[in-house]
């Protein structure tokens, strides 16, 4: 017999089994209050025989925005699963049917399709979907009890539907188990887009905290409906991803709580708590797996991933690994229970979850106040805050370690900038985390700029990397020797001139026309040769200007980005970190929650 198809918003935790809780939709109080009766349509009480031509054998379930049931089409001979949208006000009916209309015409084997939507007298409008022969993933867990490796597969499934949607401008904003049908073949179908419905072209004329608790993203949590996007079922995807690795939901309100008190809790923890990194609940998580599930949950969406795709193919490039096969086929594991009063998510507000996580000392080198450098590479990484991709890179670094890489001209630049405060780490980020992986067919030239010989000594720096050049060339014919590939070493295709401190260079220079080295710069065309450029935040308009002379726009996310402070809960942890380092810390004293 196969498992019936369920919608059901809540569920108890089965005996020894994952931890499935979904906290209901919100309570009455914040949700789209009912329109007088005479402008509103809800699902009759009465016992239902039929809905059109579709004899119903049963109520599969009923949810905050509708019910569910199991019909039969006898003119098709087919089982079919019929919704009806409840707290529907007849002037949105016409928007409902649109929003139907463009998600029927989505065909994509991952996403339950649409049969028909009709009308009658006594339902003003119901979807037909087809009838998935299996059950949510709640229910697949505790009968399949999948693997690491299975997991990541239909996850990775799973983004690709969400990606087919997001295409074409739909995003569901309920992603949870529920919402996940699994058949008898072990496929996932995204079902039940009811808020996509619901929310789409102005339907949405109330509160727009719609959706489940423990699985909405901050933004959703902090009602931005307008902010609403891909990035969102991202989001609420890594919960799901969360809670398959450890058997816990990453945020979890006091079951003691009246249900008031306890939705507020949890939109407030999603808003501004961390959750603890999969590994410090269940060690046997593949450390992959982990960096995909955080990165799914940053809280900033620009530290999130862009596209449902790219989490699918990190799960597929993980699932495809053969060196995380031994450790894949373990089969997820459910901790102990644990006092449900205990939260998962770690009272850090305003963070990203971070890399510093495991419990094993980091091996930092103290340089007191000086930057570190390349031979700081090895551990530098682990100090850096934001979440990873596949290669351990922090988007710091993969922001600039793309654009000065790649052949397409789209995406490389002339002159770029990164920009922050005094004492942010600039220098550190560039020297000992950009410089050491960057590609060998790229040829770094750093300088640290002064007011007096800045143009004297890269014009050394620039003869030392390339040495192939006399002597009596100025810098401007230097860089444009470069920029026809004339001097470069075997084997590089592009110079990387790295001008550090630049507002030393700046300042003295305030006032100052028929520069040598703007003149020489404007050689940088971003195929065989580029700058990059760092200063102070306080000399942003003088950069500016600078950039002017280059001819060289400054797009924010393009070639120029932002190195700020630590926020306090990181610099604690690397402070902590440092602590072991000179040895007045013991790291077993370092409390877990420092650590991520």
């Amino acid at each position: 017999m196969p498992v019936p198809q369920k919608v059901d918003e809540t569920r108890d935790e089965p005996p020894g089994g994952a931890h499935f809780d979904e906290t209901p939709a919100l309570p009455p109080h914040q949700l789209p209050q009912p329109r007088p009766v005479s402008d509103q349509q809800s699902v009759p009480a009465v016992s239902v025989q039929s809905i059109g031509r579709y004899r119903i054998e049963r109520q599969l379930g009923q949810g905050g925005f509708g019910a569910v049931y199991l019909a039969m089409d006898d003119e098709l001979n087919r089982r079919v699963a019929i919704k009806v949208p409840r707290r529907l006000a007849a002037t949105q009916l016409a928007e409902y049917r649109e929003e139907a209309q463009k998600l029927a015409k989505l065909e994509h084997p991952g996403v339950v399709p649409i049969y028909d939507i009709g009308h009658t007298t006594e339902f003003p409008v119901f979807l037909v979907t087809k009838f998935i022969e299996g059950g949510t993933l709640s229910d697949w867990v505790q009968n399949a009890r999948p693997d690491f490796l299975t997991v990541s597969r239909l996850i990775a499934e799973v983004a690709e539907a969400l990606h087919a949607t997001h295409l074409k401008g739909i995003f569901h904003r309920d992603i949870k188990p529920a919402n996940i049908l699994v058949d008898a073949n072990g496929k996932p179908y995204l079902a039940d887009f009811g808020l996509a419905l619901t929310e789409g072209h102005g339907l949405n004329a109330a509160p727009e905290i719609l959706g489940t608790p423990a699985y909405m993203s901050p933004e959703q949590a902090a009602g931005e409906g307008h902010r609403v996007d891909g990035q969102t079922d991202i989001f609420s995807l890594g919960v799901v991803l969360y809670e398959l690795l450890t058997g816990l939901r990453p945020f979890r309100a006091s079951e003691q709580l009246p249900p008031r008190e306890r939705s507020s809790q949890l939109l407030d923890m999603v808003k501004t708590f961390d959750p603890r990194p999969p590994r410090q609940i269940n060690d046997q998580v593949p450390k992959e797996l982990e960096r995909i599930c955080l990165k799914a949950l940053a809280k900033r969406k620009p530290e999130r991933y862009t596209t449902a795709r790219d989490i699918a193919e990190d799960l597929r490039h993980f699932a495809g690994n053969p060196a995380t096969q031994e450790v894949a086929s373990v089969r997820v594991h459910v901790p102990p229970t644990r006092d449900s009063s205990t939260p998962v998510a770690t009272p850090t507000p305003g963070t990203t979850p971070q890399v510093i996580s495991d419990r094993e000392p980091l091996k930092i080198v103290p340089k007191g106040l000086r930057s570190f450098d390349a031979s700081d590479a090895s551990f530098f990484l682990d100090l850096l805050p934001g979440p990873r991709d596949r290669d351990g890179l922090p988007e710091s670094i993969r922001f600039w370690k793309t654009r000065i890489e790649s052949h397409d001209a789209e995406v490389t630049f002339s002159a770029g900038v990164l920009y922050g405060p005094s004492g942010c780490g600039k220098s550190s980020l560039v020297k000992a985390g950009l410089i050491p992986h960057l590609a060998s067919d790229i040829v770094p030239i750093y300088l640290e700029a002064s007011g007096d010989d800045t143009e004297v000594r890269l014009s050394r720096a620039i003869r030392r990397a390339c040495p192939g050049f006399g002597d009596d060339l100025s810098l401007t014919v230097l860089l444009k020797n470069l920029r026809r590939g004339v001097g470069l070493p075997s084997g590089k295709r592009r110079a990387l001139i790295v001008l550090d401190q630049f507002e030393q260079w700046l300042h003295a220079k305030r006032g100052q026309t028929n520069q040598e080295l703007p003149a020489a710069l404007r050689q940088c065309d971003g195929d065989r040769v580029q700058c990059l450029i760092l200063v102070r935040d306080d000399f942003w308009l003088a950069i500016s200007r600078f950039l002017q002379e280059l001819e060289v726009r400054l797009v924010e996310g393009e070639n120029c980005a932002m190195a700020d402070l630590f926020d306090p809960p990181h610099a604690r942890k690397v402070l902590d970190a440092f602590g072991v380092a000179f040895g007045k810390v013991g790291w077993d004293s370092v409390p877990t929650n420092s650590l991520g």
